[in-house]
């Protein structure tokens, strides 16, 4: 089994007589794949490729159709950042090698931009991905009988050695921590974002109890995850508890177990949710909805690591790392005496995960990861839906106060109800926001917003659809719109 691993670029569009002799030459992702014959062809298209890539697709199950063509979408915002290149080049790497472990990997260097290059050929030499490396030359510069596609050998004599330029100060710098995220299913180039990964995977080195906070749908359950798996926990069991969704009488029993007896319900012993997470982690969700009793409880937990079950007179030792999370304001809770400030004191680390609309460059990826499951689920056979440039734009263009969690939803119906496989501006439809002034949907204003577009584009919309919903009929439209017939007129005049 042969895999070809290779962005598209634009070169790749599907090749054309030459105006000069009429000819066909095969662009460099055509030429690499006649050369190499690869049973798979993994290719990473990136926003602006989305409209090509089905023609290149097509292209090349006609003329080669022994290859299978496998389309990946990757919502880079800038393909020249290198780190958000890597980070997406490692989670296909990962992806790739899991779906075919014994398969011989070859890696194309000759589309896509030259930081994608270098990311490519840095991932090879260094290890990371095995594979063989190989360029397009174009004939222009090839003698006679020469070959457009060679090999390049990144562990040639002549080639650096690829290592750190200086030795890593401790054993939390060695740690590559991207492909746990990958795993976990977490995906960012935002270098804030980045960070609180780091440390995140620092943290989790340590053996501290953990509280994230964060606004509904911005990827608490995840991170918790990530930082069981990045900790030495990570082979021991991990559960799950949301304290939000358990009454209160019941919410110690779930915790710490109960014996026979102890309340009426009560027919067997349970052991609770500590002593199933012993040697690992246990994740407690929306612990600022936890009764203040429990908390009490809690915090004699967090502090000697000791439970006592519901109606037991006997302690019982447990080994168990708390990751908590909560959306509420904590500062607001300890204030109005809804949670206990030495419980909040008594997790050691605190992670503070941003709003969606503070990762504004992270929402390319996110849509196009979103949308890459909701493909392989409903259209694996296909190569499913895609996101035009468009769609992207006014993605990138909403204030998100649902957060990654809403993302995940708009994407997923604009797939289902779409017809066809391009995704378009219209077809992207936001929630409604419940309760509020509706302003929460305004964009955030950021470096190279334009407030007079905008606004002209919130103005046409609405003017367009208050002529719809009046079947055309520019007086009652103008009523609707709260302005007289003669000014609706003006606008409509107005736009382009």
């Amino acid at each position: 089994m042969k895999v070809l691993f290779s962005f598209i670029g634009s070169h790749d569009k599907p090749p054309e007589p030459s105006s000069v002799d009429g000819e066909i030459e095969l662009g460099p992702l055509l030429s690499v794949i006649e050369d190499q014959r690869p049973d798979v062809a993994w290719l990473l298209v990136t926003p602006d490729y989305t409209e090509i890539s089905k023609e290149i697709e097509a292209d090349i199950k006609a003329r080669f159709p022994e290859t299978k063509v496998r389309l990946e979408e990757v919502g880079l915002a800038d393909p020249t950042k290198h780190l958000g290149i890597l980070n997406q080049l490692r989670a296909q790497a990962q992806q790739v090698k899991k779906e075919f472990p014994d398969a011989y990997f070859g890696v194309f260097l000759t589309s896509g931009t030259p930081a994608m290059h270098a990311c490519l050929l840095m991932l090879v030499a260094s290890g990371e991905l095995p594979a063989k490396l190989f360029v397009s030359t174009p004939s222009r510069f090839l003698k006679r009988g020469q070959s457009r596609i060679r090999e390049v050998d990144p562990t040639h004599k002549t080639f650096p050695e690829i290592k750190p330029f200086l030795e890593p100060v401790d054993d939390e710098e060695e740690f590559d921590w991207a492909p746990v995220a990958a795993e976990v299913g977490i995906c960012g180039e935002d270098e804030s974002f980045l960070n609180t990964l780091s440390r995140a995977a620092i943290t989790a080195k340590y053996d501290d109890h953990v509280l994230i906070l964060g606004a509904s749908g911005t990827g608490k359950e995840l991170m918790a995850e990530f930082i069981h798996r990045c900790s030495s926990r990570t082979g021991g069991p991990y559960k799950i508890i949301n304290s939000g969704a358990i009454s209160e009488k019941l919410i110690e029993s779930e915790l710490f177990g109960h014996i026979k007896g102890a309340f009426t319900g009560a027919n067997s012993n349970r052991p609770g949710q500590f002593m199933a997470a012993k040697g690992g982690t246990l994740f407690i969700d929306e612990i600022g909805e936890m009764p203040l009793e429990a908390q009490t409880k809690l915090l004699r937990v967090l502090q000697n690591g000791v439970i006592q079950p519901v109606g037991s007179d006997s302690e019982k030792k447990v080994d168990v790392r708390v990751v908590a999370a909560t959306n509420v304001n904590i500062e607001d809770a300890i204030h109005d005496g809804g949670f206990r400030e030495d419980l909040y004191h008594r997790f050691g680390e605190k992670v503070s995960l941003p709003n969606l609309r503070e990762r504004h460059v992270d929402i390319p990826t996110l849509a196009g990861k979103f949308l890459s499951d909701w493909n392989a689920m409903y259209a694996p056979s296909d190569g499913g839906k895609r996101l035009t440039h468009e769609a992207l734009t006014k993605l990138g263009g909403h204030h998100w106060p649902g957060n990654i969690r809403e993302l995940e939803s708009v994407v997923h119906r604009a797939a289902r109800y779409t017809k066809g496989t391009r995704i378009s501006a219209e077809q992207i439809e936001f929630e409604r926001t419940i309760g509020g002034d509706g302003l929460d949907s305004l964009p955030e204003p950021r470096e190279g917003f334009n407030l007079t577009e905008y606004t002209g584009q919130v103005r046409k919309a609405l003017i367009d659809r208050a002529i719809d919903k009046s079947d055309g009929n520019m007086t009652k439209a103008a009523k609707l719109l709260g302005i007289t017939p003669q000014a609706l007129s003006q606008e409509k005049r107005k736009q382009p």
